[in-house]
């Protein structure tokens, strides 16, 4: 009886802090040859040093400050260059462009018109305005 109360009292009320995490967006502001400049939405600067790999000044990415880890956000905000019924084409402050399919996108296309500000999920396919 005393091991299951035991066991009953560590999985009710022991410390689960051990899967926190502490992922912020940032944005790239600069790129050296070995290392990443982040500011982040309040302003704050942080000196990454990573492989810059594809990164671009303008991307938005995912950091972990206390495992050291860096990637894309799957979040991208990008501006409408030309809607039509079947497709959207989109570009990004870097000047990359995107042109998707209305079947390559979970959102009804009607709603957008060109020069709209949008975020688009490059993983789960959905795209929405930005206010």
């Amino acid at each position: 009886m005393m091991p299951a109360l035991v066991c009953l009292f560590v999985f009710c009320f022991a410390s689960t802090s051990f899967g926190d995490t502490y992922w912020r967006t940032y944005e790239v502001v600069a790129i050296s040859d070995n290392s990443l400049t982040l500011v982040d939405s309040d302003g704050i600067q942080v000196e990454v040093n990573k492989d810059t790999g594809d990164y671009k000044v303008g991307y938005k990415v995912r950091y972990d400050s206390v495992r050291g880890v860096l990637k894309k956000d799957r979040w991208q905000d990008y501006t409408v260059r030309k809607v039509s019924s079947n497709s959207i084409t989109l570009v990004h402050k870097t000047g990359d462009t995107i042109t998707l399919g209305s079947g390559e996108v979970k959102t009804n296309l009607g709603k957008f018109k060109k020069g709209n500000a949008v975020s688009y999920d490059s993983l789960d396919k959905h795209l929405k305005l930005i206010e």
